[in-house]
């Protein structure tokens, strides 16, 4: 799920996807998604669950 708060204009939306996903626990791919463009949270906060 990836969800947006604008605490600015009072809106927000979610996206939910479906199908199967898996847990990352290989710390080399948790790193390199970590840091891909895009990858923070659009809430904010850490991702502390990252799956694919």
């Amino acid at each position: 799920m990836a969800d947006h708060l604008d605490k600015e204009r009072m809106r927000g939306w979610g996206v939910l996807l479906t199908g199967t996903a898996e847990h990352i626990t290989d710390p080399t791919t948790t790193d390199t998604l970590t840091n891909r463009a895009g990858s923070r949270p659009w809430a904010g906060g850490p991702s502390t669950c990252p799956v694919r």
